[in-house]
């Protein structure tokens, strides 16, 4: 039996440090309207769903400082901390002790998929669970309250998380022709441009024979012809 069991009230129980190993299902059955609940400190390493359930009223549940062992054995609890946190539940952590790819980490961090490798018995009911869950989460725009609570009088919120845009279908189409007329328009402009800069080129190649034949005859035209130098050549004779 617990040593240290402390009532804050008719709807509170305290049981932390008191080298707890289980928490039976009896407990539940005879405390049915618990709205706080303490087990800190103690020899925790699961907790079957069965018992949890049977708290219908809880809305505090402290659970830190225990050897918790995040097998398989552990995915009721999981799933039940999911669903107590998603009504509005606080929990201050829940940090697994063994296991060396889980050891260290807040159990509700952990993702469902690393618990596929579970026996038959366990792996198709996790499964089933996990996209129910992740829809809930995700519809609701807010996971409950998860921080500390009880130790200093105070507990964090977490931020809501906004919900999803529904697809705008009339705002799509008219992005995708938005988007059409401008490219229509650059490449009209482009196309524009490259016609420009042909007939600019043939226009300066035109230009530049023409120059060169002009300057070919110049210097026949500035020394005269033969026929043009003859008189002259018989006058000074």
């Amino acid at each position: 039996m617990p040593k240290n069991i402390i009532y804050f009230g008719a709807k509170e129980l305290d049981l932390s440090s008191n080298g707890i190993f289980t928490l039976k299902e009896s407990l539940g059955n005879s405390t049915k309207n618990l709205t706080f609940l303490g087990v800190k400190h103690n020899q925790l390493q699961w907790v079957d769903r069965s018992v949890l359930e049977s708290f219908t009223n809880l809305k505090v549940f402290l659970v830190k400082a225990n050897p918790w062992q995040c097998s398989c054995n552990i995915m009721g609890l999981k799933l039940w901390l999911e669903n107590f946190l998603y009504k509005g539940g606080i929990l201050d952590e829940l940090i697994c002790k063994s296991l060396d790819n889980r050891k260290g980490r807040d159990l509700l961090k952990i993702p469902f998929e690393i618990y596929k490798s579970c026996p038959p018995m366990t792996a198709p009911y996790v499964m089933a669970n996990i996209h129910h869950h992740n829809i809930e989460h995700r519809s609701n725009g807010k996971h409950g309250l998860h921080g500390d609570y009880g130790d200093g009088g105070t507990h964090s919120e977490c931020e809501p998380k906004p919900k999803p845009r529904p697809a705008n279908l009339r705002h799509a189409i008219a992005t995708v022709v938005i988007t059409g007329v401008v490219c229509g328009i650059v490449c009209l402009m482009m196309m524009a441009a490259a016609i420009y800069g042909c007939a600019y080129a043939a226009i300066m190649a035109k230009y530049h024979r023409e120059l060169k034949e002009v300057e070919h005859l110049a210097p026949v035209n500035e020394h005269g012809s033969p026929e043009e130098k003859e008189p002259l050549d018989n006058y000074l004779a």
